[in-house]
């Protein structure tokens, strides 16, 4: 992975380094980019029954904010804009999502006005592991699998 300058909060990404203190314009935005993003849910995720967006399946590795000042899109009343990048993964080579990532990242958030410019970045590490889950849908899928093992029925041992 070569380094990536201006990915703010992008610790335990190899290569990320951190801008200056976001604002409260920035830090607001992050919140908003992350949580329409995890709106995103991986259609993989979806066909066992459990879905979860793209921040909970630690699929998006960190978010860039830039100031862009002049981008003439900044929200009613507000000076912040920003060219946003984000660090993404999917969760092996062969993913077929990546277009529909990017198609529903962009609808979402270039629909932003404090949105000046967006980039997306595909890590090609290939690390992501259930690890990467976050905690409470690692806890869901664990429950899944205990109701799931319940309802097979065990056969008594043969006897020799």
């Amino acid at each position: 992975m070569t380094e990536t300058p201006g990915f703010a909060g992008a610790a335990g990404v190899p290569g990320a380094t951190a801008t200056a203190a976001p604002s409260s314009g920035a830090a607001a935005l992050e919140s908003r980019i992350r949580a329409l993003a995890n709106e995103i849910v991986d259609p993989c995720s979806a066909a066992t029954a459990l879905p979860v967006g793209l921040v909970d399946m630690g699929l998006l590795l960190a978010v860039g904010l830039t100031a862009a000042p002049g981008a003439g899109r900044a929200p009613a009343g507000g000076s912040d804009a920003f060219a946003v990048r984000l660090r993404l993964r999917t969760t092996g080579p062969g993913c077929f999502y990546v277009v529909f990532f990017e198609r529903e990242l962009r609808a979402r958030l270039e629909a932003l006005p404090a949105v000046a410019t967006l980039a997306l970045e595909w890590d090609d590490a290939w690390d992501w592991s259930p690890a990467a889950l976050a905690p409470h849908v690692q806890e869901a899928l664990a429950e899944r699998r205990r109701r799931l093992i319940a309802t097979i029925p065990v056969a008594p041992k043969a006897r020799r």
